[in-house]
């Protein structure tokens, strides 16, 4: 998206938070977290699937990842 585009529409939704009183949130980016499959029958999926050994994923590394990620977006 252009960056005057995602101008317009960031002020937009300001004035209209402002309008209605209500709190409006901009998604900016997404990550995918590797993340240990639950379901007993999808267990192997988590040992022996095409990432590797998934077990015990997301563990503090990678939470830490998304979190250095927000802090990184905040700053900016």
């Amino acid at each position: 998206m252009e960056n005057s585009c995602l101008e317009t529409i960031s002020s937009y939704l300001r004035k209209e938070k402002k309008r209605c009183g209500y709190s409006i949130y901009i998604i900016m980016d997404e990550w995918y977290v590797i993340g240990e499959y639950v379901p007993e029958k999808m267990k192997p999926f988590s040992e022996k699937g095409r990432l590797g050994d998934i077990r015990g994923r997301p563990d503090a590394h990678d939470l830490n990842a998304v979190t250095e990620r927000v802090k990184a977006i905040l700053n900016v």
